[in-house]
C-alpha cells in the first residue's frame, strides 16, 4: 500500500531501545575480538602445528559476518520502527516497503514491561489479541510484528501519542500509568 501522509504531525518509536543497544555493544565487543583473533597469528606465530593460524583468521571473519546475516534474515525483532500518525501506524522495517497499519488493527492496548536487573522498564502494548499477564510480564520476550506494538514507556512518549491517536485509543493510553510487578 502507498502511503501518502495527510498529516505533518507524527510521532517515531522503536519498540525497545535496550535490545538495539545490546545489539550494538555486542557487535563491538565481537568485532575487536575478531580483529585481535585475526592479528593474533602475526604478533605470537605459532611454534607447533599450523605456522599460518588459520584457525584464527577464520574465527575473525564469522565473528565479523554472522551478525549482519542475523539481522538481515530477522530485522523485524532488532531494528524495527513505527511511526505513529492520524491516518494510522507506520510499519518500517529496513530493505522491506513500509506498510499502513490501521488502529482499528490493534483493539487491546495495556501496560505490559519486564525486569531488567533491579529496574522495571514499563511498555505500552497495541496488539490485536488479548495478551495473558504472563506475556505482558515479560514483554521483552515477544518480537514486535504487525500484531503487536510494544512502546517503551515515557510520559514523554505518551503525551506525543495523545496528541496523535484516534479518541478511542486515546482515552485507554491516558488511562495507562506506570506500574511495578505484583510480587
Amino acid at each position: 500500500m502507498l502511503i501518502t501522509r495527510k498529516s505533518k504531525s507524527t510521532v517515531a518509536v522503536l519498540p525497545d531501545l535496550m535490545v538495539s543497544r545490546m545489539l550494538f555493544v555486542y557487535y563491538v565487543v565481537v568485532l575487536a575480538i575478531s580483529v585481535w583473533f585475526y592479528l593474533i597469528p602475526d604478533l605470537y606465530p605459532v611454534k607447533n602445528g599450523s605456522e599460518s593460524g588459520w584457525e584464527f583468521k577464520a574465527f575473525a571473519i564469522v565473528g565479523v559476518v554472522h551478525l549482519p546475516v542475523i539481522i538481515l534474515f530477522d530485522p523485524e525483532r532488532y531494528i524495527t520502527w513505527f511511526r505513529f500518525a492520524e491516518e494510522g501506524i507506520e510499519y518500517h522495517i529496513p530493505f522491506r516497503k513500509t506498510q499502513l497499519l490501521p488502529y482499528q488493527r490493534f483493539p487491546y492496548i495495556r501496560r505490559g514491561g519486564y525486569l531488567h536487573g533491579v529496574f522495571w522498564r514499563d511498555f505500552i502494548v497495541f496488539s490485536n489479541r488479548l495478551l495473558t499477564e504472563e506475556e505482558l510480564q515479560h514483554i521483552n520476550h515477544v518480537a514486535p510484528s504487525k500484531k503487536l506494538i510494544k512502546i517503551r514507556y515515557s510520559e514523554k512518549t505518551k503525551q506525543k501519542l495523545l496528541k496523535i491517536l484516534p479518541p478511542k485509543q486515546r482515552a485507554t493510553v491516558a488511562a495507562i500509568t506506570p506500574a511495578r510487578p505484583k510480587k
